[in-house]
């Protein structure tokens, strides 16, 4: 069997994609899996797949569109959007997948376009309840969509080859409990609490503002929480040296990294949580049962991880507010109160668990096999 996942940009495409490869891999070890990224200098896929066992990537030249439709750039984008299409024809020609699987960014669109005109089946994913402009291009000329939330399904408009399945996540989530988390990190026997917070590959202006204003009022007050944070690749080399400055990072009880690549463990440690509210991550929070406080992005389209926050909110699953509100001390007053209760950390992980999909990764590949089966393809 082989398999053509494409898809890229950020860490919340290319995920999704290792981990639906990972499902395939385990049932079929024969089955030939490749990516396919783009070429832009900020798409994650190259430097998360260099942690894995999966070193065939291929790479197409495409980029998204810039708002608004006359910005000058998008000059540059229409020539690659046509220049694509004859690359992802090469390579599905070179490749001869047997079907090709997207999971959004705009490297996904030549792809399955292509893939779907040539006759191959093609199968998409899209994690979050507002999907994408690639995937919602292909919509009308794929084979199966598969989505996260309800919301999605009705968005995309094509019932007949929809299903709902929940996030595909890395098989690590969920392997490992608390108590060896904690040892794993060096955390057991060193902190009473983690604290972890994480805003996205690239990182949050924002989320890191909070975060170090939180961790450089608590953390010399407080040695008994260890207090991880993931600055994002483009905030690094300036938090790096904000807590230099502050005299944190010579603090055993503050770590600070530019990403998070055992997030599985680092996540089954933390007992506090500080996030977005993407998809993914709620995924992920959901399955590892986490209290968490989630501070959504307000740069994003239909305000969609407000909607995301407030649903786990209304529910009793998370702490949420408007970005703008965790300013002046927001954050390390949820922070300081979690702390405090360990009741309500423990509620919040039990309705957060409503929301898992424990049983994602199987649904992704039994959909996978029946549209190869229905095709005639090897499965």
């Amino acid at each position: 069997m082989r398999i053509l996942m494409t898809g890229g940009g950020t860490a919340g495409h290319v995920n999704p994609a290792i981990a639906i490869a990972d499902t395939i891999k385990a049932k079929y070890p024969d089955a030939h899996v490749a990516f396919a990224a783009s070429t832009e200098r900020s798409d994650k896929a190259k430097e998360l797949l260099a942690r894995t066992d999966y070193k065939e990537l291929y790479s197409i030249d495409i980029c998204g569109m810039r708002s608004p439709i006359f910005h000058p750039g998008n000059v540059r984008t229409a020539y690659l959007m046509a220049k694509s299409q004859g690359q992802a024809k090469k390579l599905i020609h070179e490749f001869a997948p047997d079907i090709i699987i997207g999971t959004g960014g705009y490297a996904s669109w030549p792809l399955l376009s292509a893939g779907a005109r040539m006759g191959i089946p093609t199968l998409v994913h899209e994690s979050n309840a507002l999907p994408g402009k690639a995937l919602m291009q292909v919509r009308g000329k794929v084979d199966r969509i598969l989505v996260n939330f309800s919301e999605a399904a009705e968005r995309f408009g094509c019932p007949e080859k929809t299903r709902v399945v929940g996030n595909p996540l890395l098989h690590g989530f969920g392997a490992c409990d608390a108590r060896k988390a904690k040892q794993a990190i060096g955390a057991e026997g060193n902190f009473q609490h983690v604290v972890l917070a994480v805003g996205g590959s690239r990182g949050a202006m924002m989320v890191n503002k909070y975060v170090f204003d939180m961790i450089e009022s608590m953390a010399k007050n407080h040695p008994e929480v260890l207090f991880v944070s993931a600055t994002g690749k483009d905030y690094f080399a300036e938090y790096s040296e904000k807590y230099r400055a502050a005299g944190l990072d010579s603090l055993p009880n503050v770590r600070v990294s530019e990403y998070i690549y055992d997030m599985p463990v680092q996540m089954a440690a933390a007992d506090i949580v500080i996030a977005r509210a993407g998809a993914m991550t709620l995924s992920e929070l959901a399955l590892m049962r986490k209290a968490a406080i989630l501070i959504p992005s307000p740069n994003v389209a239909n305000d969609h991880q407000y909607k995301n926050a407030k649903a786990l909110g209304d529910a009793g699953a998370a702490v949420y507010a408007r970005e703008s509100e965790f300013a002046g001390g927001g954050l390390q007053m949820r922070v300081e109160m979690l702390l405090c209760d360990a009741q309500k950390r423990a509620e919040m992980r039990k309705r957060i668990a409503d929301f898992a999909h424990a049983d994602a990764n199987e649904l992704v590949l039994a959909e996978i096999e029946q549209l190869l089966s229905a095709k005639g393809g090897r499965a």
